[in-house]
């Protein structure tokens, strides 16, 4: 929802932390693929691509940081990789079961520890939160003049959307 984004990316750079967003799940995860992200919102209803399917994808980049790029401090620089093409048939593991157990467990980690870090981000701004929805159940409609008198200006300046030169 257009509205929600731009309540959440209000309250994001307020605190100094820079947004991009996506108007829809498939745009989104184009843009996880393009650049490194510390967090990532989403929401279960998205269009062209709703938020399980995110997660989904999410979670297999992450077994790959973790297997193949060797992206992980307790697996270490290590890769699972098998260039041979074997492990397409899904017979066997080039590791042991504990192994698997510690990729899993990692895997986890790194997705759980972004998931908390967006509820934390949630629970720092909740009262100006509520005041937003307040203001939104009054309003219905809101500007910047009302996200300013909730939120305060931003700290830096806004950027401009440069100019297209034509010949």
């Amino acid at each position: 929802d257009p509205k929600i984004r731009a309540i959440l990316k209000e309250i994001l750079e307020e605190k100094n932390h820079e947004v991009e967003e996506a108007a829809d799940g498939l745009e989104g995860f184009k843009k996880l693929e393009q650049s490194a992200f510390d967090l990532c919102i989403c929401d279960i209803k998205m269009p062209k691509m709703d938020g399980i399917e995110v997660l989904e994808k999410v979670t297999k980049q992450a077994r790959a940081m973790v297997t193949i790029y060797g992206l992980n401090d307790v697996i270490g620089n290590l890769t699972y990789y098998d260039s041979s093409g074997q492990s397409e048939y899904g017979f066997t593991k080039p590791y042991s079961e504990k192994t698997s157990e510690t990729i899993d467990k990692e895997i986890s980690n790194l997705i759980e520890t972004q998931y908390q870090r967006a509820i934390d981000l949630l629970e720092l701004h909740k009262d100006k939160l509520t005041d937003l929805a307040n203001v939104l159940l009054e309003k219905e409609v809101i500007f910047k003049d009302n996200l300013q008198k909730i939120f305060g200006n931003r700290p830096f300046e806004e950027t401009k959307e440069p100019e297209i030169l034509t010949s």
